[in-house]
């Protein structure tokens, strides 16, 4: 048994340890909480670029295959992408000889918005704009990824 001054003396050295792993414990869940927080704002990021891309894919594959932007009537996007509403394709310059605006959802709530320019800007015959977003809603932590494709 402990008498005196060795009862001080364990008390202190336990009290010391306990704060030793206390702060051990705070440090390693401040590095895990970081790495999560890094973590999600690559997945946002991913989902974000990966709408992007595949809003720019749709465009491209409108404008070249099927050859509905620069043409009198309303481009037929909606038939040619999965992901896009008739009520979400918008008029471009007051007619749609000149290009498109419209809008993709995907079923993993991200979004683009793409807009499609025929008037040669820049010397292109063809300027394609897209911003991707991971979420189409308001969030707190929005992100938004742009892709260009120019010919």
């Amino acid at each position: 048994m402990l008498k005196g001054k060795n009862k001080g003396i364990a008390l202190l050295f336990s009290i010391l340890m306990l704060s030793m792993v206390f702060t051990a414990s705070l440090a390693i869940f401040q590095i895990v909480f970081t790495e999560l927080k890094l973590s999600e704002g690559v997945r946002d990021s991913q989902l974000a670029y990966y709408a992007a891309d595949s809003a720019v894919e749709c465009a491209l594959y409108v404008d070249l295959e099927s050859e509905e932007f620069g043409q009198s009537g309303k481009p037929k996007v909606q038939d040619d992408c999965s992901g896009v509403d008739s009520n979400d394709i918008q008029k471009f310059e007051n007619n749609w000889s000149n290009g498109a605006i419209f809008t993709v959802n995907y079923s993993n709530g991200s979004c683009a918005d793409v807009t499609v320019d025929k008037t040669g800007v820049g010397g292109y015959g063809t300027f394609i704009t897209v911003l991707g977003f991971n979420t189409c809603g308001n969030a707190a932590r929005k992100v938004n990824r742009s892709l260009e494709v120019k010919y």
